[in-house]
């Protein structure tokens, strides 16, 4: 067997990583958001950077997607909180199919 340069092994590590906060922030939004609200919305999409996750929300409607702009800070506050305040968090909303 040939041995793992340092830089790949991290490299094969903070990729796992990812795709683990990926899951745990869909978790996490599953906690927070109210389940009328995820009646009409679903979490589409985690984008991440260094200190940023943006969420992509999915919104059945202009009523719902008005509606759940009121929560937005909120909901963002509480995942930062749950997530140790080490990212900052974007949500954004937009109507799409969310089946």
């Amino acid at each position: 067997m040939q041995p793992k340069l340092f830089k790949d092994v991290v490299g094969e590590v903070i990729e796992q990583i990812k795709g683990e906060e990926r899951e745990d922030i869909r978790e996490i939004w599953k906690r927070i958001v109210p389940p009328i609200a995820q009646e009409h919305s679903k979490l589409r999409e985690v984008k991440r950077n260094k200190k940023k996750i943006k969420l992509i929300v999915a919104v059945d409607s202009s009523p719902w997607l008005y509606n759940l702009n009121f929560n937005k800070e909120e909901w963002k506050n509480k995942i930062e909180e749950v997530l140790g305040n080490r990212f900052l968090v974007e949500i954004r909303f937009r109507i799409g199919n969310i089946l």
